[in-house]
């Protein structure tokens, strides 16, 4: 399947124009009649032969069927295929907007929406919001992959050509992309991957992506290894619709469990809660990486749930995030740019089930600034400035122009070609 349009001819996949679906009134028009129906979306399907090319499209109430069916394949879905979605846009759809299964698949310069706000396309907010977070609770990520190993397509004669669901010798890839958020217990991209160093596997390669939030659950959430890399991550924060024990991040990990590593590197990272949250025993290696600007702790009240929510840029550990918590392994943190945070970690050390544990931290040459709590955790004493970790540097960021969301260096910076190598730090 080849569907290129242009910038200036764009293809559009839509309901019949002018048609309106029955029992979808528009509370904001006094009960009126205004939705137009939803339509089934786009499959690919077995083809895995041939990159399947849609370009410069836009899908206007593509819809897959009941949130709850295995059915909800988004508005454009790739299944054991081979894809390529690239400047596509999406409007009028509560669930998913792109959508893979065991395929190979780049996604580049898409535009992904938050689905609650006013849509301009439709001329109406197309989900009120109290009426959809609890019956498609976590079935409403606008970009979602995985790799199941269930489905009898990738069992038997065929299970060599999809080892642990992914295609021999395929690539997963998220570029320039913007992401404009979600709410409640909804991921805003959910992307599952294979494991580093196993034959005929890879990797998530997501890299240059603006996550623009809100975002009460994760921008990203991983399953597998996972390569993030010189993207924007904002606006993430639990929000009232957030029925769930878990924290708020920009990246959050653990779906596949021990030794899982994400490699976070080159980002930029502002008004969060958390970048990332390491869960069941995963890692991460945190890199060149500016953060600034964290949310203070605070108390939070949602709907159903009440909790203490502390802040930091790693999180390994949430106290009564379900019966058993998990906990993360450990993280790598080296020539980061670190300013105005309230912790540098969150829950290490964690004693969990009554048995102690001793994280696995190592903290080297990071530019440090209005970093609140100096302790790093219970059982590694002394600060991050005490000569058990490190060296690392204090110094003010130079930023060019916080308020602006401008977190470029001006020339005069500290943190400007100081780092290991000549490079900068963050």
């Amino acid at each position: 399947m080849l569907a290129e349009g242009t910038p200036t001819s764009r293809i559009v996949f839509s309901h019949v124009p002018g048609a309106v679906a029955a029992g979808d009134a528009d509370p904001l028009k006094n009960g009126t009649q205004t939705g137009p129906p939803k339509w089934g979306g786009v499959r690919v399907v077995d083809s895995m032969n041939r990159e399947n090319i849609f370009r410069y499209c836009s899908f206007i109430n593509a819809q897959g069927t009941d949130p709850a069916t295995s059915e909800n394949f988004g508005s454009i879905g790739f299944i054991r295929s081979w894809g390529w979605a690239d400047h596509l846009t999406f409007a009028g759809t509560h669930l998913r907007m792109c959508y893979g299964r065991n395929c190979k698949l780049t996604v580049t310069h898409c535009v992904f929406p938050n689905m609650f706000n006013f849509d301009p396309v439709l001329g109406r907010i197309e989900n009120p919001i109290d009426d959809f977070i609890a019956s498609a609770d976590n079935r409403m990520e606008p970009l979602k992959v995985e790799f199941p190993t269930t489905d009898p397509e990738v069992l038997g004669a065929n299970a060599p050509a999809f080892p642990n669901g992914l295609p021999f010798g395929g690539h997963w890839r998220v570029y320039y992309n913007d992401f404009y958020g979600n709410r409640g217990h909804q991921d805003v991209f959910d992307g599952d991957s294979g494991r580093w160093g196993q034959p005929g596997q890879f990797m998530l390669d997501c890299r240059f992506n603006h996550f623009h939030g809100l975002a009460g659950d994760e921008h990203i959430d991983l399953g597998g290894d996972a390569y993030i890399a010189s993207n924007i991550l904002e606006n993430a924060k639990k929000d009232f619709w957030t029925n769930d024990t878990g924290y708020s991040n920009a990246i959050s990990s653990g779906d596949k469990g021990d030794g899982t590593t994400i490699m976070v590197v080159r980002n930029v990272c502002f008004d969060l809660d958390h970048v990332i949250n390491c869960k069941a025993r995963t890692a991460t290696i945190f890199e060149h990486n500016t953060v600034a600007n964290l949310h203070a702790d605070f108390n939070f009240v949602g709907q159903t749930v009440t909790q203490n929510v502390v802040c930091a840029p790693v999180n390994f550990y949430i106290p009564g995030d379900g019966l058993n918590p998990t906990v993360g392994d450990g993280a790598y943190m080296g020539f980061n740019l670190i300013s105005n945070v309230p912790h540098l970690f969150s829950g290490p050390d964690a004693n969990a089930a009554g048995n102690g544990i001793t994280t696995k931290i190592e903290f080297f040459h990071n530019l440090l600034n209005q970093i609140a709590d100096p302790v790093i955790g219970p059982n590694h004493p002394g600060g991050f400035f005490s000569g058990t970790y490190g060296p690392n540097e204090a110094g003010l960021p130079g930023f060019v122009d916080e308020a602006g969301k401008n977190y470029s260096l001006q020339a005069g910076s500290p943190a400007r070609g100081t780092a290991p190598g000549g490079l900068d730090y963050g």
